[in-house]
């Protein structure tokens, strides 16, 4: 199929297409990626378990679990030096919203989607032997995200909060970085000399949340610069170097389960990141080619958008699927389990769109873990 399709390129970009789906997961998806050489695909998904795919057949090839019934997988990463390691973040599956009065009194007026409850961990698996090698857990946290990243030049893994060597085996822990912030999401930039993380904190007993995005030298592990959430731009919630470059993309979200929910991407520049401008409203995740200079965005509507970086315009928009509608939480709600039932149900509903997308290496493909629970596969047939 892969050799069949054409690159994908700001010319050519409105003859994108569906050339494969991928299906299996039982709840929805929340990462995807794909392997050195293009021949694979892992996904990690609510469901708790980590699939692994075969791109070409486009069949299933195998299923990673631990405790399914009690973990989600927020990230999953190949390594880039040896495919037959793959690294999945684990988080606490989130429980249905309680029935009683004071919790449901408590979470109304906050944002309740809370997908990271439960002490984080990351296991290192290797494919060939569909085994656990290596798992760590965070021992200073009981509560928070799970997300990691690995360096395109193969050698470092940056997982919770902790740098290993992944030239050693097994992996060698070198660093630690904040341990005071839950750690959102996190990438390395395409040279591997920066690391990004989103964080975040929630000053007690007020239950106010912070947000940063930090950036660290790699190697010594410096934090050099760090974006403060403001007035104008908060909750950050996923960051992505630009291709061949230091500038970042950084997609901000709240989710409100009354609505009035706000998703945007925005773009930080500069020595100190300080140059920062608005790209696009209703984001839900972003990818970048890795040469064609071109972004892929998808949107809370169902819609795919691929936006020239350079002139900042739109070569080509798609409809992916159509997702669900929100569902939202009205006031004046009475309590009792139908009001526990709505909740759950809108906390279900902010997942209706997709969560995950990423192009092949080679710039083919665009693969997209969407709201539906499918994965789809994008290329242009030559």
């Amino acid at each position: 199929m892969i050799n069949q399709l054409a690159k994908i390129t700001k010319e050519n970009a409105g003859q994108l297409q569906i050339v494969g789906k991928l299906e299996g997961h039982t709840a929805p998806i929340l990462s995807i990626d794909i392997a050195p050489g293009g021949q694979s695909l892992a996904s990690g998904s609510i469901d708790g378990t980590v699939r692994i795919w075969n791109l070409r057949t486009q069949q299933q090839v195998s299923v990673l679990t631990g405790i399914p019934e009690q973990e989600q997988i927020p990230r999953v990463a190949f390594s880039p030096s040896n495919s037959n390691h793959l690294a999945a973040a684990v988080s606490r599956k989130p429980p249905e919203w309680w029935s009683h009065i004071k919790d449901y009194v408590d979470n109304l007026n906050k944002d309740m989607w809370l997908p990271f409850r439960g002490k984080p961990v990351w296991r290192l698996w290797s494919l060939e032997e569909e085994a656990v090698t290596h798992t760590e857990e965070i021992e200073y946290a009981w509560t928070g995200p799970a997300s990691l990243a690995y360096s395109r030049d193969g050698r470092w893994l940056a997982a919770l909060y902790d740098v290993f060597d992944i030239t050693t085996e097994p992996y060698t822990r070198i660093a630690q970085l904040n341990q005071q912030h839950y750690v959102d999401d996190m990438a390395f930039s395409d040279d591997s000399q920066l690391l990004a993380l989103v964080t975040s904190y929630e000053k007690m007993p007020e239950h106010i949340g912070y947000s940063y995005v930090e950036i660290f030298q790699a190697g010594s592990w410096r934090k050099v610069a760090e974006i403060k959430g403001t007035r104008r731009i908060s909750d950050f919630a996923g960051v992505r170097f630009l291709p061949n470059s230091h500038e970042l993309l950084v997609r901000t979200s709240r989710d409100d389960l009354r609505g009035g929910d706000s998703h945007n991407l925005y773009h930080f520049k500069g020595g100190g990141f300080e140059e920062s401008a608005h790209v696009l409203s209703d984001v839900a995740c972003f990818a970048c080619h890795p040469d064609a200079g071109m972004v892929a965005i998808a949107r809370y509507d169902g819609r795919m958008v691929l936006l020239d970086w350079e002139q900042q315009k739109s070569v080509a928009t798609v409809q992916a699927y159509q997702p669900a509608k929100q569902i939202t939480i009205p006031r004046g709600v009475q309590f009792g389990p139908e009001a526990t039932n709505r909740v759950n149900d809108a906390v279900r509903s902010l997942h209706r769109a997709s969560a995950d997308m990423m192009f092949s290496q080679e710039g083919k493909l665009l693969v997209s873990a969407d709201g539906d629970r499918v994965i789809r596969i994008w290329g242009i047939p030559a």
